[in-house]
């Protein structure tokens, strides 16, 4: 039986398409996590820093400025969060992963059931996998174009 080299060009790029998607996926989880989680623990430090009562009124002055800064840097926090999308990112790139396993899974049901895949069957394969890297890519693209709400542009 010889190989296919359709087949095998689009096995290999599916495999690199999932590794990189999926590297993605979870290192936009991670930072969603993080600055979801960073600005809920600052926030409350602030709220109890301003609570806080029985301090010496020369100690007060730090308290404050302490929460002034906390709450500075949710707002950085924020933004950055609001500019980049992590979760959104997190969400899209774990759909595409969903799609290329399928498509994955198609194509090892071909190849073991048939052993050998036409070549027409092979380019619907294709076509998909690039359909679906397209849809991410324009998605993106669309998410990059849109001005973050909260934002307005200089006039």
């Amino acid at each position: 039986m010889t190989q296919n080299p359709k087949l095998e060009v689009l096995k290999s790029q599916l495999s690199g398409y999932l590794a990189a998607f999926e590297k993605k996926r979870e290192r936009n989880k991670r930072k969603a996590f993080l600055v979801y989680l960073g600005a809920t623990v600052i926030s409350a430090v602030v709220t109890v820093l301003l609570g806080i009562q029985g301090v010496p009124e020369d100690k007060v002055v730090y308290i404050r400025n302490i929460a002034l800064v906390l709450s500075a840097t949710v707002t950085v926090l924020t933004g950055f969060d609001t500019f980049f999308n992590h979760r959104a990112l997190w969400v899209r790139y774990t759909q595409t992963v969903t799609q290329l396993l399928g498509l994955q899974a198609r194509l090892d049901y071909l190849t073991a059931a048939a052993g050998e895949v036409a070549d027409n069957e092979v380019d619907r394969l294709f076509e998909e996998m690039e359909r679906i890297l397209a849809e991410t890519n324009r998605w993106w693209q669309d998410q990059r174009s849109e001005e973050p709400s909260g934002f307005k542009s200089p006039n």
